[in-house]
């Protein structure tokens, strides 16, 4: 019954009554009341206390019974109704922490319930405050796993809305309107009223914040039509903050009649208040009417009186409500446009009240929402005072934060007062961040904010939709538009001309295009795509920021526009995420990009790349002139590239060319210095071995036998090396006769028996009749001998078989053995220099012999390949023209 008439209290605002209700509840049940004292402090630590240790061992979990399990369900319930009741005192205090830390331990001892699943949800909003993400996280997955195991449809939209504003107190912005929003559209229908329209309530501030006042607008809509559904149609909407909202959200999108109607019915239900009542009310109100104030212009004694009586509520900015500290944002933002608007005798004391206002903003600013608006005021402000250093680095920080939260307001106030910045120093870039604002503000649905933009700037006629409108202050001489026009196609060739013409290296040569695209075109990004390969595939070969960094991310593109403008080989301006939507373009949609523009790159009729730029600010950045400018760089560049390239094509050649010349002396300078040495090493072994110098022990008979094998395979080693640096630099010389190849396969195996005389191997030859065929005998035998010798290594058991055959003009030998086999991967790797197929089971190697017995197949005009499968052997087959190279590369030209 208490908790009935404090929840009839709180519908009438009058918080005084609730408390007393709850008072009196707690009385009743010989419970101290929540007070903000160190022992109801202390009192709640045991109860935090209890709660843990009950979390972790479960310990008196659902313990309750009978009147002790019906006095704790109503000790909740009081608790439950002092949360509702927090939520319109003015400030955060002791009480917030104790009205949501106790029930927790109780509810434990009810065990699965409802009661511990509202605990634990208003705990994770008690982290949110404080935030602490991950406790958020952890108790609202507790209380999500409850509800299931509950199977309660009207407890869980309960959570869900608690769980989202948990998460935007903390600090979550995006993941929390997300929640939210599908949370009222899923389950609104299960909420109570009250519920519906806090949720309503959280999601429009957040909206209202960021600056989609459109949406904010919807949801306002959607709530008054909640009541409306809920009371009779005779009642007025009894009085909420949402209704507020109306009237501000009108007033932003320029309908100011309407919104006069919302806010005269508001101000009117907030007179019916006695003086004790109503104060959060008050304070919501009075923050949209420093909005309003600011929005119309009305920045004398209404705006002054408006932040008197707000002072006079007494509300300390850093323990304020979360719904109640946007006054300090707009209050900041009104004191900013006095200072900016203030004649020079009155600028100190404007700058005096613009530093007050961004301390209790500063104070006040502990959520990315609120931050994000306190980093542009106090950018402004440090260039107000002529810090521009300053001023920029709190620009960049609050883009940064804006980007992150997804907040066109901040992106439309950062770009508004770089112009400012920028008038006396860089015209083409304030120029540029006027557009943004203004583009901005008409995306949105700012016609105020777009109005402002132009009373403090002026440009051309055509300059709000054409870029080369001139910008200047108040005052100041305009210039002829089409004079402007020519001048900046002549400065961007200039610029592109002098950035190419210092840079030989393509990749350099690309960089510098794309930094200058940037700067001329006041483009966010830049990306550079050249046509690579027979089909001619666009490759990213660059991408450059504004400032002219190398982008880390390649990535959030429309690879549908780079497409479209390859296949049309026309430039594509791209508006808004609406005409992306039409192209069919989802990446547009997907990364939020507002404005791009693309050029084709083409080299007499021939495309060899695509010029691509973005912005994600606002629509509408790009226009016909911008277009104009890009194909007149894109041809400039395309002609640069392609110059560059050839020249380092020329330059790579001789460095090649050169290098293998050197390379070639090398290996002949080291044969001869090793050749001569092992020569002696091998022969004087040879002798000593035969005892010719006399009589050796067993044991140094094994160490001589050691030393002339080791030598004879590094001989072997270093003549491979120079036959491969031979053959690589065309100088390998075959001497062509007739050769019978019978007589070179008998000698190849006669030489090689040898080397499986000790394993279970049988070599054999099956040949047949064979022609003659024209080719150098010792390289045959070399490439012969190779192929036996591998295949005896590696062979255990088994056989090795050499076959031949001759057809069509070709002879084909075949040497097939029983070995390992090679896997499929490795079939291509041992044919390349050093490549083994597998050197990991003590098989002995350089990796060599096939690469060049390869090279010198097709020095006959033959082939060589292979056929394997594991644990089925190899066969190693080669082709030769019967009739020499000339005739064998005459028939395959044939055949081709």
């Amino acid at each position: 019954f208490r908790v009935y008439l404090a929840d009839v209290y709180l519908a009438k605002y009058k918080l005084e009554g609730a408390w007393n209700q709850l008072v009196e509840g707690f009385t009743e049940l010989d419970q101290g009341a929540p007070e903000p004292t160190p022992l109801q402090l202390l009192l709640t630590g045991r109860y935090w206390l209890l709660a843990q240790l009950l979390d972790r061992w479960s310990w008196r979990y659902g313990s309750a019974r009978g009147l002790k399990r019906e006095r704790l369900e109503v000790l909740i319930q009081l608790y439950e109704a002092g949360i509702r009741a927090l939520f319109f005192e003015l400030h955060d205090d002791l009480l917030t922490l104790q009205m949501m830390v106790r029930p927790v331990y109780m509810a434990h001892l009810l065990g699965p319930s409802g009661e511990l699943a509202r605990a634990y949800i208003h705990y994770a909003l008690l982290m949110g405050i404080w935030n602490r993400p991950e406790e958020v996280e952890r108790y609202s997955q507790k209380a999500l796993r409850l509800t299931e195991q509950l199977n309660d449809r009207f407890l869980l939209p309960y959570i869900l809305l608690h769980a989202a504003l948990a998460k935007h107190f903390g600090g979550q912005t995006r993941e929390a309107s997300r929640l939210l929003q599908r949370c009222l559209e899923d389950h609104g229908h299960w909420m109570e009223v009250g519920n519906y329209l806090k949720g309503c309530l959280d999601l429009t501030w957040s909206l209202l914040m960021r600056g989609y006042v459109k949406e904010a607008s919807d949801w306002v809509r959607r709530a008054i039509q909640r009541v409306e559904q809920a009371t009779s149609s005779e009642k007025e909407m009894p009085l909420h903050p949402i209704a507020f909202y109306q009237g501000v959200l009108l007033v932003l999108m320029g309908q100011i009649p309407e919104s006069q109607k919302h806010l005269s019915q508001a101000l009117a239900h907030l007179g019916e208040l006695p003086d004790e009542q109503g104060g959060w009310l008050w304070a919501s109100f009075l923050g949209h009417q420093v909005l309003i104030h600011l929005e119309l212009g009305e920045l004398g004694s209404p705006l002054e009186e408006t932040i008197v009586q707000y002072g006079k509520l007494a509300i300390r900015p850093e323990s304020a409500r979360l719904h109640l500290r946007h006054f300090y944002v707009f209050q900041g933002y009104a004191r900013l446009t006095q200072a900016m608007r203030a004649e020079e005798g009155e600028r100190q004391t404007a700058l005096l009240c613009l530093r007050t206002a961004l301390v209790e903003l500063e104070r006040a600013a502990t959520h990315p929402e609120l931050r994000s608006h306190y980093m542009v005021i106090k950018g402004a402000y440090e260039g107000l005072q002529g810090h521009l250093r300053q001023a920029r680095q709190h620009l960049a920080e609050a883009e940064e934060l804006a980007l992150s939260l997804g907040s066109p307001w901040v992106l439309f106030e950062v770009a508004r007062h770089r112009a400012h910045l920028l008038l006396d120093e860089d015209r083409e870039m304030a120029i540029y961040q006027a557009r943004v604002a203004y583009h901005l503000a008409l995306e949105h649905g700012w016609p105020n904010r777009a109005r402002h933009i132009q009373s403090e700037f002026q440009f051309g006629d055509s300059s709000w939709g054409n870029r080369s409108g001139h910008v200047q202050r108040i005052g100041t001489p305009t210039t002829d538009t089409f004079s402007l026009k020519l001048q900046r196609h002549l400065h961007a060739l200039l610029e592109i001309s002098l950035a190419s013409s210092s840079m030989l290296s393509p990749d350099k040569q690309a960089r510098a295009a794309l930094d200058a695209v940037v700067r001329i075109l006041a483009a966010e990004r830049a990306f550079l795509f050249l046509c690579e390969g027979e089909e001619g595939q666009l490759i990213l070969r660059a991408g450059r920021d504004s400032s002219g960094q190398d982008l880390i991310d390649l990535t959030g593109y429309s690879r549908t526009v780079v497409e479209q403008v390859r296949s049309r080989r026309k430039p594509i301006i791209v508006s808004g995420t609406e005409e992306g939507a039409l192209l069919g373009a989802v990446s547009i949609i997907t990364h939020g990009l507002r404005s791009i523009l693309a050029a084709p790159l083409i080299m007499q009729e021939k495309l060899i790349g695509v010029v691509y730029l973005d912005n994600h600010l606002a629509g509408g950045i790009f226009t016909e002139d911008e277009v104009e400018i890009l194909q007149a760089i894109s041809n400039h560049i395309a002609v640069a590239l392609e110059i560059a390239q050839t020249i380092q094509t020329q330059a790579e050649l001789e460095r090649l060319q050169e290098l293998d010349e050197l390379k070639s002396r090398f290996f002949t300078s080291v044969s001869h210095e090793l050749r001569t040495p092992l020569n002696s090493i091998i022969g004087f072994s040879r002798l000593l071995l035969k005892g010719i110098d006399g009589p050796i022990t067993e044991l140094q008979k094994q160490d001589l036998t050691m030393i002339h094998n080791s030598g004879k395979h590094l001989l072997g080693v270093i003549n491979d090396i120079l036959d491969l640096s031979k053959i690589a630099a065309g100088k390998m010389e075959l001497l062509f006769e007739e050769v019978q190849l019978v007589e070179v396969i008998e000698a190849v195996i006669g030489s090689s028996i040898l080397l499986v005389e000790n394993k279970p191997v049988e070599m054999r030859k099956e040949v047949g009749l064979l022609p003659p065929v024209m080719a150098d005998r010792q390289r045959l035998y070399q490439v012969l001998l190779n192929l036996i010798s591998n295949a005896a290594k590696f062979t255990e058991k088994g056989s090795i078989i050499v076959r031949a055959s001759t057809a069509e003009e070709k002879v084909t030998i075949q040497v097939e053995d029983t070995g390992p086999g090679i896997p499929e991967e490795k079939l291509e790797t041992i044919f390349q220099e050093f490549g083994q197929a597998d050197s990991a089971h003590g098989y002995s190697g350089t990796g060599l012999g096939l690469p060049i017995s390869r090279r010198l197949i097709e020095m006959h005009g033959g082939s060589l390949n292979v056929k394997s499968k594991v644990g089925c052997g190899s066969t190693f087959f080669f082709t030769l023209p019967l009739g020499g190279p000339e005739l064998g590369m005459l028939a395959n030209g044939i055949s081709e």
